[in-house]
C-alpha cells in the first residue's frame, strides 16, 4: 500500500513514525493506492488511525485525500473509511468555521450595543 503525500515541491511517502498534521504542511493531495500484496499494507491503519485521531483533535485537515482501491474488497472498505473520516474532517471544519463567525457578530453586536448606549447617556 502507498500513500503519497505531494506537496508542491515533489511526492513524500507517509512516514508512520512522525505525525501526520506535520506531514501535511503545504500539502496538495494525499494519494493512497491499495495494493494487497505491497509490505507496507500496515501503513494504511496506520494512516487511517491518523486521520482518525486528527478528526477526534479538532485539528484542521484542508487537502484533497484520493483512494485508488484497485477492485480489492478491502481497498474499497478503506476508501469509505477514508471517505467517512474525510466527511468528519468537512464537518468539524464547518463547526470552526460557523463558531468564529458566531462569535465575530456576537462581538460586533456588542460593539453596537455600547456604541448606542453611549449615544443615550450623553
Amino acid at each position: 500500500m502507498c500513500v503519497k503525500i505531494i506537496h508542491p515541491k515533489g511526492n513524500r511517502e507517509f512516514n508512520s513514525s512522525e505525525p501526520l498534521e506535520v506531514q501535511m504542511v503545504d500539502a496538495k493531495e494525499v494519494v493512497v493506492n491499495y495494493d494487497p500484496k505491497d509490505p507496507f499494507i500496515d501503513n494504511a491503519e496506520i494512516f487511517v488511525s491518523e486521520l482518525d485521531r486528527l478528526c477526534k483533535s479538532g485539528i484542521s485537515c484542508n487537502i484533497e485525500i484520493s483512494v485508488n482501491a484497485n477492485n480489492h474488497l478491502n481497498g474499497i472498505k478503506l476508501e469509505r473509511k477514508i471517505e467517512n473520516l474525510k466527511n468528519t474532517l468537512d464537518t468539524n471544519e464547518f463547526i470552526k468555521k460557523l463558531t468564529k463567525w458566531h462569535a465575530d457578530t456576537d462581538r460586533k453586536l456588542t460593539e453596537l450595543s455600547a456604541m448606542c448606549l453611549g449615544e443615550r447617556n450623553e
